[in-house]
């Protein structure tokens, strides 16, 4: 089972889910198969419903596909959070682009065309700085992670799976699309916790590289020798 995640789609939208309401909702939870095809009613949740939400499909084993995982793991690791499986369309698209076993289809040719014209364009500057997750202004409002909506999410998903299941290799391609969402699983959750210093290890690396151990000072953590 999988569970598609988007952002909700804008108010009045007539592809608003079915009784789903506009106010306070941050993510659309659409149920659906291997094929990209839905199962269900699509949830819309609200901010502080978000967690309840992602706990109940979790103990269900599910698989959860969303645009980017940098765009959504990390407020559900802020909230305690962590999932098992992901599908992140952001990096099984560079795969899909490049693979040679997958399908040939115009979703893969589009893309194809696409990195043609990212190969001719200038180097892009690095990103700003991210917003702390779960900081908000006195009179803000949390809202959704801007991305696209539950019907672009769930038509990618089902042209990636399409692009696998007629390709060859369809078992291997698959598994190393997962190996690869579950790497960026990995490295939202590494980023969260971050990285334990271990003084014993660090000494240990400063002896090895011969330069002179820091001392003491201010209170900041160091040794001597």
């Amino acid at each position: 089972m999988y569970v598609v995640v988007s952002s909700p789609p804008a108010p009045g939208s007539p592809v608003w889910p079915a009784g789903g309401s506009t106010d306070d909702a941050v993510a659309v939870l659409q149920p659906a198969d291997a094929s990209g095809s839905a199962t269900g009613a699509a949830v819309v949740v609200g901010h502080d419903e978000l967690a309840a939400a992602v706990r109940h499909f979790e103990a269900q084993k599910v698989r959860w596909v969303w645009d980017a995982t940098r765009n959504w793991y990390p407020q559900l690791l802020h909230q305690k959070i962590s999932v098992e499986r992901c599908h992140d369309l952001s990096l099984c698209r560079d795969i899909l682009r490049h693979s040679r076993f997958a399908a040939d289809l115009p979703y893969i040719t589009k893309l194809q065309d696409s990195a043609d014209a990212q190969d001719q364009a200038p180097a892009r500057q690095l990103p700003p700085v991210a917003a702390s997750i779960g900081q908000f202004s006195l009179f803000e409002t949390p809202s959704a992670p801007g991305g696209p909506g539950p019907d672009e999410v769930l038509t990618e998903f089902r042209h990636q799976q399409q692009a696998v299941a007629e390709g060859r290799f369809p078992q291997r391609l698959s598994l190393l699309l997962a190996a690869e969402s579950a790497g960026a699983l990995l490295a939202a959750e590494m980023e969260n916790a971050g990285i334990p210093c271990v003084v014993i290890s660090m000494r240990s690396c400063w002896n090895r590289s011969w330069v002179p151990a820091p001392v003491k000072a201010c209170g900041l953590l160091s040794w001597s020798g």
